[in-house]
């Protein structure tokens, strides 16, 4: 997205009174933010859709795993992505498949989990959305102290298979108290204290 369009972007939402909603190029950069600050070089994503976070993210990892439950999502961002061999696109269920994604990672990863059923061109998987078992999977990864971010917090609580916050920070405070778990500008962020 070029310049003028992300400042008349960031314009339009602020004159909205800034809705929970962020232009999609300021989650990116909070992606970016988030991997300098932790100094992580592999991203996985949930929910590839057409791609614009891997796009907007790819020059800054050394690997990237997205996995899209939507055949023709997948076939697109596969096509899309297919010069670049540190990105892979997989396709099925984020609640079956980060299992094997998982399986392939030995270090700190950054997680961008948006793998929910959302209408029009998305398919749904067993549930409107996978969080639950996406969370457990991670926190049964060897390696403890991977950072969480979880899209569209404003769902939490309010949708179907959707938990409360305070019900994600049991599942992640009974595992181990270093977790810091917070919601802002519609995302869930969860990491280890420095």
């Amino acid at each position: 997205m070029n310049e003028i369009l992300k400042r008349k972007e960031i314009i339009e939402w602020k004159e909205n009174g800034k809705p929970n909603t962020l232009p999609s190029h300021l989650k990116h950069q909070i992606i970016l933010n988030y991997a300098k600050k932790f100094s992580l070089y592999t991203l996985i994503e949930t929910g590839t859709y057409y791609g614009d976070t891997i796009h907007a993210t790819k020059n800054h990892f050394k690997s990237i795993y997205s996995i899209e439950i939507s055949k023709k999502l997948f076939n697109i961002a596969s096509k899309k992505f297919s010069p670049y061999n540190f990105i892979h696109i997989i396709h099925g269920d984020s609640s079956e498949k980060l299992k094997y994604v998982l399986s392939k990672t030995y270090d700190r990863c950054l997680f961008w989990l948006d793998g929910h059923y959302s209408g029009g061109i998305t398919e749904k998987g067993k549930k409107e959305t996978p969080i639950i078992e996406e969370l457990k999977q991670i926190l049964n990864h060897p390696i403890k102290n991977h950072v969480i971010l979880i899209d569209d917090a404003r769902l939490f609580g309010k949708s179907k298979n959707y938990p409360t916050l305070p019900e994600i920070k049991k599942i992640f405070l009974d595992n181990n108290s270093a977790w810091k778990i917070n919601m802002k500008n519609d995302i869930i962020r969860i990491y280890q204290k420095i």
